[in-house]
C-alpha cells in the first residue's frame, strides 16, 4: 500500500456516499466508452479496511491483463461473503450494461 492504512482510513471517511456512487458510475463508463473492458470474465475481491470499513471490486480478468471495472465501500460488521454477494450482483449487472449506469 502506497501509504499507511491510518492515512488512507482517515481519507475514506470523509468522503461521502453519493461522491462515491457519482465516482464509481463516471470510472465505470469511461472506461467502457474508452472500450478498456473487452473481456466477459469477472471476479470479484474484497478487503478489510480496518473493523469499519471494506473495499470490494469487481475486476474483469479476461483481459490482457486485470482491470478493476466497479468497485464499493462497505461500512459496518455485516458479513464479509453476505456484502460482497450483493455489490457483486449489481456491478455485474452495470457491466452487462456496457457501463450505463442507470439503476446503478
Amino acid at each position: 500500500m502506497p501509504c499507511h492504512p491510518d492515512t488512507l482510513r482517515d481519507s475514506l471517511r470523509r468522503v461521502g456516499e453519493s461522491a462515491w456512487l457519482d465516482a464509481q458510475a463516471a470510472g465505470v463508463k469511461a472506461l467502457y466508452q474508452q472500450q478498456l473492458v473487452r473481456g466477459r470474465v469477472y471476479a470479484v475481491d474484497g478487503s478489510g479496511l480496518g473493523d469499519d470499513f471494506r473495499l470490494v471490486a469487481l475486476v474483469c480478468v479476461s483481459a490482457t491483463r486485470p482491470i478493476i471495472v466497479a468497485w464499493r465501500l462497505l461500512s459496518g460488521q455485516a458479513s464479509e461473503k453476505g456484502q460482497e454477494a450483493a455489490v457483486t450482483r449489481s456491478r455485474t449487472r452495470a457491466s452487462a450494461r456496457g457501463g450505463r449506469t442507470a439503476g446503478y
